[in-house]
């Protein structure tokens, strides 16, 4: 897992289950909603495809919220609401787990979420809005698939950071970010750090494959920079202004090319997406 800065120590049992550092445990069979305002951990442990499907888990406001899809399609169609927690950690290591899932990240605090080895086709057409203010790092790499399920991790994923103040996504070896999808970069963030130069960082160096659309108002490299040495981004295009699109990589004379702090404070609408 790229990112270690939330840790637990859990005993999970039974079909799906959360439990708490105080000892409270509840066993979810549908819909759960957290009221530990420490830790809240879901933990997908059962047999296959029999975990619920279409519900929602809550976490608790303030708390350190997980969740580790670990068992293969689990929670498809489900809804996982941390935008009142303090933070959110999401490990995908089942096939097919979290597809098609609604995923609010907490407001003002970090998200996690993570396909690590064993997660083929994690987060297919899975849809993220960012909270306010938050940070989210995505990791898409999953690299044991091969054959047909190879470079099928994060298929037709929206994420929706326009109100975020930092958005990075790394798609490594053997993984891909493609099918149309949609990334909105934050807008107008206050984000600022020696790290990265812009606030939406989307990283493909390990040879990751991206194609789909990028949408970040103020183009690049003022809102977006794609590391793309090593990856592949045919078919990929910078959405810019709201209206104008090009094809990446974007030239210095393209209109969506700019290096000049914003003018104006666009309204970042969150855009919606019914799963299919």
């Amino acid at each position: 897992m790229l990112y270690q800065s939330l840790k637990y120590s859990t005993v999970i049992a039974g079909l799906f289950m959360l439990s708490r550092y105080d000892g409270a445990t509840y066993s979810v069979t549908g819909s759960q909603t957290c009221t530990s305002s420490t830790t809240c951990i879901f933990n997908c442990d059962a047999s296959g495809k029999s975990q619920p499907n279409g519900e929602t888990v809550t976490c608790a406001t303030g708390s350190a919220c997980s969740f580790n899809c670990n068992v293969d399609g689990c929670f498809k169609q489900g809804t996982i609401d941390a935008s009142n927690a303090a933070s959110l950690e999401i490990t995908v290591s089942g096939k097919e787990c979290l597809k098609e899932v609604t995923i609010y990240t907490p407001n003002g605090g970090p998200a996690m979420i993570n396909i690590v080895n064993g997660g083929e086709k994690g987060l297919s057409s899975a849809v993220i809005y960012g909270g306010t203010g938050g940070q989210i790092y995505i990791d898409c790499t999953e690299t044991l698939g091969g054959g047909k399920e190879q470079y099928q991790e994060c298929q037709t994923l929206q994420v929706n950071a326009q109100n975020s103040q930092f958005l990075h996504i790394n798609v490594g070896y053997d993984s891909e970010m493609a099918d149309a999808f949609e990334v909105y970069c934050p807008r107008n963030s206050d984000y600022s750090s020696d790290t990265y130069p812009a606030p939406c960082i989307i990283d493909i160096r390990q040879g990751g494959i991206i194609s789909g659309v990028i949408d970040a108002y103020y183009g690049t490299p003022r809102d977006v920079v794609v590391y793309s040495s090593g990856g592949s981004y045919s078919g990929t295009t910078l959405r810019c202004y709201g209206t104008s699109t090009v094809s990446w990589p974007v030239g210095s004379g393209s209109v969506c090319y700019n290096t000049k702090p914003p003018t104006g404070s666009p309204t970042a609408t969150p855009t919606t997406k019914s799963p299919t």
